[in-house]
């Protein structure tokens, strides 16, 4: 029976490693490679990330440098970093691409800030639901006695409240790092 708990510790963790993930796309410092994570470029018809196509460096921590593997991905890969909108400035010298990152004004750190808070919620619903999931799953289950039962629940219950900690700590250090100059 303990595959109700297994369940549940497989969901969290996808949960928590997307939380994560979203978190590390919000920008708290300059130039990051990170920023490029989701940036899919159309090569030979299949859609291959950027990082795979090119090396990618931070020059000053306000520059971030794109030498493509290949040269003559250079078209495509402006135009993927053109549809990924990213508000940066961009530039092609024939051999580099590189991203000008500016600093984030004050105005832009409180909308990451509020950001990071919609995210958090976002996961705290996904929580909720894996949890009256795994609750409904247990309550339904005709082998566990009433002892068991709550049992059970009781330890799903710290399971969830531990993954509610862990994210209210990852936010803090997420606004703390927006907020550090």
């Amino acid at each position: 029976m303990n595959d109700y708990i297994n369940d549940l510790k497989n969901k969290l963790d996808k949960i928590d490693k997307h939380y994560q993930s979203d978190l590390r796309k919000i920008r708290a410092v300059g130039a990051h490679p990170a920023l490029l994570e989701n940036i899919y470029v159309n090569y030979y018809n299949d859609k291959i990330p950027l990082n795979q196509l090119a090396s990618i460096k931070i020059q000053d921590g306000t520059i971030i440098i794109i030498n493509p593997y290949d040269k003559s991905q250079r078209k495509e890969i402006l135009i993927a970093l053109d549809k990924a909108n990213l508000e940066f400035n961009i530039q092609d010298d024939g051999e580099l691409i590189k991203i000008y990152v500016p600093p984030l004004t004050e105005e832009k750190r409180k909308f990451y800030a509020k950001k990071a808070k919609e995210l958090k919620e976002q996961a705290k619903i996904n929580l909720r639901n894996v949890r009256q999931e795994i609750n409904k799953k247990i309550n339904l289950d005709k082998e566990l006695s009433k002892d068991e039962i709550n049992i059970y629940l009781k330890k799903v219950q710290e399971e969830i409240d531990q993954k509610n900690q862990n994210f209210e700590m990852m936010l803090k250090e997420k606004e703390k790092s927006l907020f550090t100059i």
